[in-house]
């Protein structure tokens, strides 16, 4: 790990993004700001990092808001810079576990960040659609804006609805299963693949493991990933 991670970012920084990134722009940006500007971002960039860290607070039981915002950072930062494989993902769980989290809400907190995080953004055109009829742009930008937002919404629901159908009912569980079976059966067939996963099982142990975490706190993690990622188009505004 001490030898993989080096050449990874040398990959990264040195091989990759200069084929995208002109640093030497990047440079002159930052030499351009104002002392208070700087301030500004800093501080805007901190209250960032802190509501965005809500969504673990959020969906791990007994997980301090500091130690959020700590898991946060490292999920981002990691994410941001070691890419081909969820590296982040197994180091904020090594971390949690870390802090004296238990090992079933470490992992189901983790597993569901980034199926509520998903769903959170899915929501967003929404919202961007009502902020441009509030303020009179809705007639200039309205129309992708509102083919964006509709069918993101539809998506939303969709997903928002099975998820709650499966923690809920074993019934729509089992008719899910089958039917996902059925599909994947086909196409692995199609593939000329022999076997498949069992998608009954799988969904199973989806409830069995997280829809405990979803009822009691899904509708709290998802309003706190909502609020992050408003945070964060302040942060990009300004």
């Amino acid at each position: 790990s001490g030898v993989s991670v080096p050449h990874m970012f040398i990959v990264v920084f040195v091989i990759i993004l200069p084929r995208y990134v002109d640093y030497q722009e990047v440079l002159e940006a930052f030499q351009a700001l104002t002392p208070p500007q700087i301030v500004l971002m800093t501080v805007l960039g901190a209250i960032g990092w802190f509501v965005s860290g809500l969504l673990f607070v959020a969906l791990i039981e007994h997980l301090s808001a500091l130690r959020g915002m700590t898991a946060y950072l490292i999920l981002s930062g990691i994410g941001a810079s070691v890419p081909f494989g969820p590296w982040n993902m197994g180091v904020v769980w090594v971390v949690v576990r870390g802090w004296g989290i238990a090992n079933q809400p470490a992992t189901s907190g983790i597993a569901l960040y980034g199926v509520i995080n998903q769903l959170g953004r899915l929501a967003l055109p929404l919202l961007a659609v009502a902020v441009l009829a509030l303020t009179g742009g809705l007639a200039a930008n309205g129309g992708p804006a509102v083919v964006i937002a509709m069918l993101s919404i539809v998506v939303f629901f969709l997903a928002t609805g099975l998820i709650v159908a499966v923690v809920r009912s074993d019934r729509i569980a089992d008719w899910l299963g089958r039917t996902g079976q059925r599909l994947v059966t086909w196409l692995m067939k199609r593939l000329g693949r022999t076997g498949s996963p069992d998608v009954a099982a799988s969904i199973h142990r989806f409830r069995d493991q997280l829809g405990e975490v979803i009822r009691r706190r899904g509708l709290l993690a998802l309003s706190a990933t909502i609020l992050g990622q408003v945070v964060w188009c302040g942060v990009l505004i300004v």
